[in-house]
């Protein structure tokens, strides 16, 4: 039986026709944290539940999750979720991030299953008119 992660990072466009989206963690054991710079600001506070709106995806490029229990941290980076990915995630639900590790890095990755199929491209042929 597999165990359950103790954290969720969730990813949502925040409409149909903005690139924007909103990301969310909760975390069951332990605390988390959102690395992203936004605005001038600093990063937010270590916390059990975090959500951000208006985030402009290719910003998340360079943000990561980090996870700390009982002082020990992992980082997740967010460095694959681009804005291309972003842009077929659906706008009517919450798409759960997972995590991989490859080569002892951390990452955190939108799931192929979760994608809407990027549409396809289409020929118009405009017949010719008499006159």
């Amino acid at each position: 039986m597999p165990t359950e992660e103790p954290f969720r990072v969730l990813l949502r466009r925040d409409n149909a026709y903005e690139p924007a989206v909103t990301l969310r963690f909760n975390v069951t054991d332990g605390m988390g944290q959102l690395a992203v710079k936004l605005g001038g600001r600093g990063e937010p506070a270590m916390a059990v539940h975090y959500e951000e709106t208006g985030i402009d995806p290719d910003i998340l490029r360079a943000a990561r999750f980090v996870y700390n229990l009982n002082q020990q941290r992992q980082s997740f980076a967010l460095s694959r979720v681009t804005s291309e990915l972003c842009a077929r995630l659906s706008s009517d639900q919450w798409t759960e991030l997972k995590p991989v590790i490859e080569f002892g890095f951390r990452y955190l990755v939108i799931p192929e299953e979760a994608l809407v199929a990027a549409p396809a491209p289409v020929q118009v042929q405009v017949p010719p008119t008499s006159g």
